[in-house]
């Protein structure tokens, strides 16, 4: 996102099992979009982090060093932190918000209808993380 305008929203699956390599592969994917894209500030959106998300808790703290190594402020948002602070009460709620701010998401969306958006989903919360959290720090982003 730069200023309020959505710039990107490719998805990225790393289907591989975990490991050391994908763990790599998917800090590789974020500083390709750091200086691609001069990113000053990371928002992730993901899962509830538990005492088993051993792989999550990996990624996020190479993301923090991440952010570090390129001076960008970074952030994580829970899909329930998105729908308390917009007042949603489900996933399609998301979507349709998601839509209505970022009309550009018009053709991912009738892409997902016949599928119910499963594939989609997670970008439509990320987007809107990403939308709090430029309302959170204008001077950011």
């Amino acid at each position: 996102m730069e200023n309020e305008v959505l710039i990107n929203w490719h998805i990225h699956v790393f289907k591989h099992s975990w490991s050391k390599h994908k763990l790599h592969l998917i800090i590789q994917q974020y500083k390709r979009y750091i200086v691609k894209h001069n990113v000053n500030a990371i928002m992730v959106k993901m899962p509830q982090l538990n005492k088993d998300s051993k792989e999550l808790a990996s990624i996020r703290n190479k993301l923090v060093i991440l952010a570090k190594e390129y001076n960008c402020s970074i952030d994580f948002i829970l899909k329930s932190e998105i729908k308390n602070r917009l007042v949603l009460q489900n996933t399609n709620e998301i979507i349709e918000i998601a839509v209505r701010y970022y009309p550009v998401l018009e053709h991912v969306h009738k892409k997902g209808i016949p599928n119910k958006h499963s594939y989609y989903k997670k970008l439509y919360e990320a987007v809107l993380g990403a939308h709090l959290y430029r309302i959170m720090h204008p001077t950011i982003i």
